[in-house]
């Protein structure tokens, strides 16, 4: 009986997590959520009392997977410099999903930064991407500059998005992913301070 209830939690986490970043938070509905999901209103309460709720365990969700895929790049990819231009990669291959809806986590972020009706705190998200890419300048060998490297780039990686998003233009989208690599090259290269 537990494990089914956690797979309907899960069925619910994940439609509201794809709702959200196809729709936006505000205009996803329980109802909504509930019908996508495939449960019945009533027992869709049982899992979760308030929308809040659910974008709380939506938050949680994507940055427990966030972390991981970041913790898997860290094992896999053997510097620095291949890491932070794997991030960049991001763009390149969620192409699709970017130009028809945005970034999953800069949009959410956006939207809820609008309403301050929530006690849920979507920052950290961006938090766990900024904190990871400080830790790959600091081991390119920057000290002082590392963390707003690490906030120029993902600012950097947002915007090209958010214009890929508005004009619906891959061909933007690969060109910048192409001038962040060559400035983190060209970092790189730098002697770094």
């Amino acid at each position: 009986m537990y494990r089914k209830g956690e797979e309907t939690r899960e069925l619910i986490v994940d439609t509201a997590d794809r709702l959200f970043y196809e729709r936006g938070y505000e205009h996803t509905s329980f109802r909504g959520i509930a019908r996508e999901a495939g449960v019945p209103s009533g027992n869709f309460y049982h899992y979760f009392k308030a929308k809040e709720d659910i974008l709380q365990a939506v938050i949680n969700r994507r940055v427990e997977m966030i972390q991981r895929q970041l913790d898997d790049w860290q094992a896999e990819f053997p510097t620095p410099l291949t890491r932070l231009k794997r991030f960049v990669q991001i763009a390149r291959n969620s192409q699709q999903g970017a130009i028809q809806y945005g970034c999953p986590v800069g949009t959410l972020t956006s939207e809820l930064g609008k309403e301050r009706t929530h006690n849920v705190q979507p920052s950290v998200m961006f938090d766990v991407f900024i904190n990871w890419l400080e830790q790959q300048f600091l081991a390119l060998g920057f000290k002082e500059q590392s963390r707003n490297h690490a906030r120029r780039l993902l600012a950097y990686l947002q915007g090209v998005i958010v214009v890929s998003h508005a004009y619906h233009d891959e061909e933007f989208l690969h060109q910048e992913a192409d001038v962040l690599d060559e400035w983190l090259e060209q970092l790189a290269a730098s002697g770094n301070t």
